[in-house]
């Protein structure tokens, strides 16, 4: 029964799948396919959650998965960020019509992958579900209706993850071979010592936590982070940006709870060294960006080294900080890229420099983007600065030299993040537009309540964070966490 969501979900996959091949015909099929998705997500939901009151942590099918606290936190998200991305792709023109039935069915089934991963607790278990999340993802990417552009992303998503899926297993081959385990908290560093095998399984632990590094585009595993966006419709990137994240960071804190057992390892600041070069290697190569979803594309790896911070604290706030920051993610984060994908419907254009007078022919947009874009940036009062005000919080927290430091290099890097998110916003409010005509545009009243949940959440969440933070203390108590 513990899998009883994961197993509906996939036969609404199904289902949807047989449905759209019989009704392939008629043009209305697809607003009610997506509110079946969509509805098996809201039940698997409700089955979650029927089941949290004092969840014990509890193993099943041979120490393969764990079910928690921790792991229930991410398995909801997975169905969130999943209904987001169908929503998105039912509304939106970058899907051809004739193929969203099956986009619906295929990223249904990519949500029952990230739910794997976020309770996945062996390395059999982890590999399986990052392949089938990577594969799925492969060929989401090249759904879009520019052609060439999308098969391009399509292929270079699945060349570097061949690699990064490579040395995963590669690395999980090292850890068995060296402590005849395959489950994370088995792996024992202290019976091995410091020869050649300590070294092996250092090695083995590196090349198993790459492959995490992959899916949450940390760097210098972040490089098809900014192709693969441009070309993939923008539905999906927007779902690629906070779903296959969030449970990487659920399999990352995992990890990190297994390697804090090893006293000899400063893991924390490891994690800390990787959180500063990626947010400051990101935020820089984002000033130059001229392409929207390029410039999104280096700030999702920026937000990927903030999260990194709460994981690099090490306490149980750390944690609680990246569960908060994830879902107040998900919200600006979607809401940024719906407002992109409607520039992209009603302009053919990704070009920054054709955001230029937006604020005028469309204002509810550029109202909603603007708060987006701040609260990225982490402008207060939005949910934004209350994610990273946490973050930031529990690594000063932590009273080392080096974390108090890392800080500040946040800060510094929050400040620079104004300057290209500011750059749009000047576009749109600004500066005058070199179109002859500006005429105000109309947008669909399914685009308005997406967008005002966007927003709402996003402002919402900066006010009234208290319920949610109380949430994300509670999901980190299944860690092994002080």
């Amino acid at each position: 029964m513990s899998l009883l969501p994961e197993g509906l979900v996939g036969l609404a996959a199904v289902t949807i799948f047989l449905l759209d091949v019989v009704f392939r015909q008629h043009a209305k099929r697809l607003p009610y396919l997506a509110w079946f998705a969509v509805g098996a997500l809201g039940v698997a939901s409700q089955l979650i959650l029927s089941g949290t009151d004092d969840l014990p942590s509890k193993s099943l099918f041979f120490h393969q998965i764990v079910n928690d606290r921790w792991s229930t936190f991410f398995r909801l998200f997975a169905w969130l960020a999943t209904a987001g991305g169908i929503a998105m792709a039912a509304l939106s023109k970058n899907i051809a019509a004739e193929r969203r039935g099956e986009y619906f069915a295929l990223l249904l089934c990519l949500g029952v992958g990230l739910s794997l991963m976020a309770q996945a607790s062996d390395g059999l278990m982890i590999f399986i579900s990052v392949e089938w999340v990577s594969l799925l993802s492969y060929c989401l990417a090249g759904f879009g209706q520019r052609g060439s552009w999308s098969a391009e992303a399509s292929l270079k998503y699945a060349l570097y993850g061949a690699v990064a899926s490579a040395c995963m297993v590669f690395g999980i081959s090292y850890l068995y071979g060296i402590s005849g385990h395959t489950q994370l908290w088995s792996i024992e560093f202290g019976k091995v010592g410091y020869g050649g095998a300590g070294l092996a399984l250092c090695l083995g632990w590196m090349l198993f936590g790459s492959g995490i590094a992959f899916k949450i585009a940390a760097v210098p595993w972040q490089m098809w982070c900014p192709d693969v966006y441009e070309g993939s419709p923008t539905p999906f990137t927007a779902f690629l940006s906070v779903g296959p994240k969030a449970a990487g960071f659920a399999l990352l804190y995992r990890m990190v709870c297994t390697l804090k057992a090893i006293p000899q390892l400063p893991v924390d600041l490891i994690v800390g060294a990787l959180a500063a070069v990626t947010m400051t290697w990101a935020n820089l190569l984002a000033l130059g960006q001229i392409q929207m979803k390029r410039m999104l594309a280096y700030s999702s790896i920026a937000q990927a080294g903030y999260l990194l911070l709460g994981v690099a604290a090490g306490t149980r706030e750390g944690a609680a900080s990246v569960v908060l920051y994830l879902v107040i993610y998900l919200f600006m984060d979607l809401g940024a890229f719906w407002s992109v994908s409607m520039i992209e419907d009603a302009l053919k254009t990704d070009s920054i420099s054709d955001y230029r007078g937006l604020g005028r022919r469309f204002p509810l947009f550029s109202v909603a983007l603007t708060l987006c874009l701040a609260s990225l940036a982490g402008l207060p009062p939005l949910g934004g600065f209350v994610g990273k005000f946490h973050l930031f919080q529990s690594l000063v927290d932590r009273g080392q030299p080096w974390s108090n430091v890392l800080a500040v290099l946040a800060v510094l890097n929050s400040a620079l993040s104004f300057y290209y998110y500011g750059r749009v916003i000047r576009r749109m409010f600004f500066e005058q537009s070199e179109a002859p005509s500006m005429a105000p545009a109309t947008l669909r009243v399914g685009s308005q309540m997406f967008l005002g949940l966007c927003v709402c959440g996003t402002v919402g969440l900066g006010v009234a964070f208290e319920p949610l933070r109380h949430w994300a203390m509670e999901s980190s108590r299944s860690l092994l966490l002080k």
